[in-house]
């Protein structure tokens, strides 16, 4: 029997709700999955797209993940990976990256064959290019093949737009199973009359608070039985995440904020994320941000109000003065709570004078590009963020240096060849960018 981890959409270096802990949280929970591998002694460790989070993620990200791959790398085990919509750059990918420094396995047509069997890879591949897939997958000696896919696929996910069953019939290779990315609900099926085993592993962390569901990582095991059949087995092992606590009130006439507290008093809400959903009467007015705050007094890292009984109008006045026009818009974005998306997408705006600014002619098809990849693949991205509590989280940004001491107090200090390993990735990274540019001006 073999066994693999198959796990994705880790999401390394994402700072939900702009706080450095949830950072934190994301690299944890990749490393719980790495622990399993290790403790357990599996065959390869299975990941089917987006490790992090961005295409430029930050340094305590891409420190974390070489972190991560090299412990894996010591204990000889294989980590394949294929490439989902946040890892892919411009020029190449992060997984192509670590695949140079022998630290992945960058799956593909090609098979990687371990324990007699072929593992392939169907990086994530944008709705409008998919008519010119041809998916030529080349043929192996195994007794046995593995897709591994970065998509939303109809056979499982509630907002497929792409078809599983498309790669199956047009691949010359004959497939068992395909472990999936992108969907980050854990989802499994067996699915036509050979029982090809279909699964999604989700997501590592919630990366929105509306995913109610645990979080696990697959356990796949393959029994050679004797007979000739091959038995696929998927168990689901939860990972110890951040609590979610989720507060439902249906309120009655007379009945306000002091009735929503009192059910937040009975919870303990400390280190935890709370969303609190409030229904039914409407005769009195209901401040989520107050409600907000009493749940961060009473412990909770990052609070969230919904309040669906009919909305008020409201009468704002908006009194803006300053000096520093760049300071004054900082200041204006922090008291704002912007999404995530919005953010992204007002920095690039804002950003024309700096090296890396998109040219002023790119920014209309830059902007809808954006927005259209998040409503796609990460509508969470438009929660809007109460907890921005400085200028400079205003953006989504999080300093480096709170970035590299969280993770050194959790994972202890960078050793001398951990550091090497950081130095050649982002010597890998330069490398790129200058061939790139050669290729430019050639």
């Amino acid at each position: 029997m073999s066994t693999f981890i198959h796990t994705a959409d880790t999401h390394l270096g994402y700072t939900q709700y702009n706080r450095p802990e949830r950072q934190a949280d994301y690299l944890d929970a990749f490393q719980q999955v790495v622990d399993a591998a290790i403790e357990n002694d599996v065959a390869g460790v299975i990941h089917a797209g987006d490790l992090f989070n961005t295409s430029r993620p930050g340094t305590a990200a891409i420190r974390g993940a070489v972190q991560q791959l090299n412990r894996l790398g010591d204990a000889d085990i294989p980590f394949l990976a294929v490439v989902g919509n946040h890892d892919g750059t411009q020029d190449t990918d992060w997984i192509q990256i670590f695949s140079d420094m022998d630290l992945a396995v960058r799956l593909g047509d090609d098979p990687v064959v371990i324990n007699d069997i072929a593992f392939y890879g169907q990086h994530y591949v944008a709705a409008a290019r998919r008519d010119h897939l041809d998916y030529t997958f080349t043929p192996h000696d195994a007794s046995h093949a593995v897709l591994v896919a970065h998509g939303l696929f109809d056979q499982l996910s509630s907002h497929g737009e792409w078809n599983v069953g498309d790669i199956i019939a047009q691949s010359p290779v004959k497939f068992d199973a395909a472990l999936l990315g992108d969907d980050h609900t854990p989802k499994v099926r067996r699915w036509t009359d050979e029982e090809i085993v279909l699964t999604y592993a989700g997501s590592t962390e919630r990366t929105a608070v509306t995913q109610r569901d645990d979080r696990v990582y697959n356990v796949v095991t393959v029994q050679h039985e004797q007979s000739g059949h091959t038995a696929f087995g998927i168990e689901q092992t939860p990972l110890t995440t951040r609590p979610h606590i989720y507060i439902e009130t249906t309120l009655e006439p007379g009945q306000g904020a002091e009735r929503i507290k009192t059910e937040l008093d009975e919870h303990d809400v400390t280190d935890a994320v709370v969303a609190t959903i409030i229904e039914g009467d409407d005769s009195e007015d209901i401040s989520p941000a107050a409600i907000e705050q009493y749940a961060r007094d009473h412990g909770a890292l990052v609070a969230r109000t919904s309040d669906r009984r009919k909305l008020k109008d409201l009468d704002v006045d908006y009194d803006v003065s300053f000096v520093d026009p760049d300071a004054a818009v900082r200041e204006q974005l922090a008291d704002m709570e912007l999404s995530a998306a919005v953010a992204e997408v007002e920095e690039m705006v804002r950003d024309t004078a700096g090296p890396e600014a998109p040219a002023k002619t790119n920014l209309d098809a830059l902007t809808k590009s954006t927005f259209r990849d998040r409503i796609d693949h990460e509508p969470e991205a438009f929660e809007r963020t109460a907890e921005i509590e400085s200028p400079d989280a205003a953006t989504g940004l999080v300093p480096e240096e709170s970035d590299t001491t969280s993770e050194t107090e959790r994972n202890g200090a960078t050793t001398d060849s951990e550091q090497s390993t950081v130095q050649q990735t982002f010597k890998a990274i330069e490398d790129t960018e200058t061939e790139a540019q050669s290729d430019m001006t050639d």
